[in-house]
């Protein structure tokens, strides 16, 4: 099914009623857009909290208590975060970006 939509001065698209009910996307959520060939591929940004839950099964409770510092981010900010963390700085021996 192609949907069509009109972008505004601004640069802003709506999307149509079924391409958001069919992602799921609500007001405030995050998505992608990859551009490749010409062609824009639109996916909804998966937050930490939906990637660790399909992981679920092969959590630790040691892990489990470890990423709740990490809940409501996305998966990018998340690697940000912990990237410039102790833990993170300790792991990659500094190499992620500029020491804090």
């Amino acid at each position: 099914m192609i949907y069509t939509s009109t972008m505004t001065k601004t640069g802003q698209v709506f999307f149509p009623k079924a391409v958001r009910l069919a992602l799921g996307l609500e007001p405030g959520k995050r998505i992608n857009f990859e551009l490749k060939n010409n062609t824009v591929t639109i996916k909804k940004t998966q937050s930490l909290e939906e990637v660790l839950a399909k992981l679920d099964s092969a959590r630790t409770p040691e892990q489990k208590t470890a990423i709740k510092k990490y809940r409501g981010l996305t998966v990018s900010e998340a690697k940000d975060k912990w990237a410039f963390s102790s833990e993170g700085k300790k792991a990659l021996g500094d190499q992620y970006g500029p020491k804090l």
